[in-house]
């Protein structure tokens, strides 16, 4: 019996060893992240014109899970222009609100980051769930396709994620 509270002990005090070192690391790495600045130029429109794409999947199982993305050419959306730059004002509310609905439920409630959906997101990934959900909020989504940086690792997330706390810090959601 005192063998297995000896170890019991020994794990306990390994386990409180690493949570202290990785919260001293997190800390440190989350105050460099949080120091960094979105570019406002970033966020202003261009409104030049380029291509959309659209893209059907095939299937190479009966499941749907071993697929590839099947480029569908000469689509149009609307007399043979494949892109046209729409104001902001211009566009339906209630295609806005569809659009918030999908894509970011809590978008009004949230300052970048969507902490419940992320959590869920992360533990579907570790327990290697099949649905294809993210954790990114609209304004995580802006971000990337503003820097173009979409490879999977921890460290784009988190910064990523601080630029996003940035962008809602200066910039109104309207």
């Amino acid at each position: 019996m005192k063998k297995f509270v000896k170890a019991i002990l020994i794990i306990i005090t390994v386990l409180s060893a690493i949570s202290s070192i990785a919260v001293v690391c997190g800390a440190i790495y989350l105050q460099e992240y949080s120091k960094s600045k979105v570019d406002g130029g970033l966020l202003q429109s261009n409104e030049k014109s380029c291509q959309t794409l659209f893209y059907r999947y095939e299937f190479a199982d009966r499941g749907g899970r071993i697929g590839e993305a099947k480029l569908i050419e000469d689509v149009y959306l609307d007399n043979g222009v494949k892109y046209q730059f729409v104001s902001y004002d211009k566009i339906p509310e209630k295609l806005v609100q569809a659009f918030i609905s999908i894509e970011d439920k809590r978008f009004s409630e949230h300052s970048g980051i969507d902490y419940l959906r992320s959590i869920k997101a992360v533990a579907n990934y570790i327990l290697g769930g099949n649905s294809t959900f993210g954790g990114s909020t609209i304004t995580q989504q802006l971000v990337k396709n503003l820097t173009g940086n979409d490879g999977f690792n921890v460290q784009r997330k988190l910064s990523e994620a601080f630029a996003a706390m940035d962008i809602e810090r200066e910039y109104d959601k309207t």
